[in-house]
């Protein structure tokens, strides 16, 4: 048996300017009115809190791939002091499985009620490893749509898919009204919502209610992979996605061949059954959040129980994300029956070891 791996290059959105400038506001910069944002005091929490700015069906795959980057210095930390982020990140990623969700649909809303202040629309939901970064705020969020809500908070939306938008500058929306749905437009390699939170010129963590950079301890209890907000923005319901999670599945599944990451990622191979005369057999899983350390192991077992195949691997180095290939090759025909795969992510040493994953797939071979 044997296994290929590949980086996904990039999952980044590189939204360091992605906000909708206000005149007299220095909202992409460090500096806010000589104050170090580092520095700077939490604002007053808003009139109410938010709710999850988009809509996960239960196989939409949603997840959270970054979050506001807490690392004061050149380096990139969530507020809970994990690796889910990276250096400048200004907002919250909510990603979702692949192209195939894209297209049935994934609904943006409003995070809280407020006025339509800004749109944009008519980008194509191409990944900018294909068309290179926008060179203008419209261009790097892509289609968006930025709300203005009471007390001088702002929330940005971007990446929408084209021609989803709802809504028009200048109308009144309600907490949960429908803005557009998940695209890929602007600088964004994946299917994605970014979504940035305003206090006037103040990026603010909806995790904590600190500003960007304030430092990942700043508000946090640090506890295993996680921490405990003091000012947590979210709403007492916005459970279950916004729960803190180190890592986790994006997808897995079986193809008759090895196929390119991109491929299997946007779910354009995949079988629900393999012929018995296949030449290969291949098994993949794809993971985000994984780390320099984290060992991986793939199984495979044939109709009768037994083991047909194993992988395993340590990864040298971090990344967004990570897929994983395990192919079996043989001469034809394989037993028929039922094929069942393991897949199962560890991380820790000897004295406390952390199960990140530990999923199992079945096929039928005919």
């Amino acid at each position: 048996m044997k296994s290929a791996g590949g980086w996904v290059r990039g999952l980044r959105d590189v939204a360091l300017l992605a906000v909708q400038l206000l005149a007299g506001e220095f909202l992409a910069g460090v500096l806010v009115g000589g104050i170090s944002l580092a520095a700077a005091q939490a604002p007053p929490p808003p009139d109410a809190k938010f709710q999850p700015p988009l809509i996960c069906g239960i196989d939409s795959g949603c997840r959270i791939q970054h979050y506001v980057d807490q690392d004061p210095g050149p380096g990139a930390r969530d507020y809970a002091c994990g690796h889910l982020s990276y250096d400048g990140h200004n907002g919250v990623d909510f990603a979702i499985a692949n192209l195939a969700v894209m297209q049935r649909g994934v609904d943006v809303v409003a995070a809280a009620a407020g006025v339509v202040t800004h749109i944009h629309d008519g980008e194509a939901d191409i990944s900018m490893d294909e068309t290179g970064p926008g060179d203008s705020i419209d261009g790097i969020n892509g289609n968006s749509v930025t709300l203005t809500h009471k007390g001088g908070w702002r929330s940005l939306y971007a990446h929408l898919r084209r021609g989803s938008l709802r809504v028009r500058t200048g109308q009144e929306v309600a907490a949960g009204a429908s803005l557009g749905q998940v695209g890929l437009s602007g600088n964004s390699n994946f299917p994605h919502l970014h979504f940035t939170l305003h206090y006037r010129d103040w990026i603010i963590d909806p995790f904590t209610g600190a500003p960007q950079a304030s430092g990942c301890a700043v508000a946090n209890d640090k506890q295993d992979g996680g921490g405990a907000a003091a000012q947590n923005l979210w709403g007492p319901d916005a459970t279950g996605l916004l729960a803190y999670r180190p890592g986790g599945l994006i997808d897995a599944g079986f193809t008759a061949a090895s196929a390119p990451s991109q491929d299997l990622l946007q779910g354009l191979a995949r079988e629900t059954a393999l012929p018995a005369d296949s030449p290969n057999f291949t098994f993949w899983a794809a993971a985000w959040g994984l780390r320099r350390g984290d060992s991986e192991t793939l199984r495979v077992y044939g109709p009768d129980g037994n083991l047909v195949g194993e992988t395993f691997d340590r990864l040298e180095q971090e990344g967004a994300l990570w897929v994983r290939q395990a192919s079996l090759q043989a001469s034809p025909p394989w037993p028929r029956g039922t094929y069942r795969a393991t897949y199962k992510v560890e991380r820790g040493g000897s004295d406390k070891t952390l199960v990140i994953l530990d999923i199992e797939r079945n096929i039928e071979v005919r």
